[in-house]
């Protein structure tokens, strides 16, 4: 019976460092994916705040247009 435990000993010990080894790979890997997910999100935040001051300009500009081209349709309406 001792033998035994003698002769798993050694199998245990590499089991056991082997489940170390693997949570110790897999929270480097987790904590990786969680800094990529950071910068995605930061990436992502710029992005959608320089859409959004694009789409205000455009908007502006678009009204801006509209006016111009009122003020030219009235402006030829009165000359005719």
């Amino acid at each position: 019976m001792e033998s035994a435990i003698l002769n798993a000993l050694p199998q245990l010990s590499v089991g056991v460092a082997s489940v170390v080894a693997l949570a110790y790979v897999t929270k480097q890997f987790l904590d990786h994916l969680a800094e990529r997910e950071e910068a995605l999100r930061s990436v992502e935040k710029e992005v959608r705040t320089s859409l959004t001051e694009q789409l205000g300009k455009n908007t502006m500009a678009m009204a801006d247009m509209t006016r111009t081209h009122e003020r030219v349709i009235d402006a030829l309406n009165r000359h005719k």
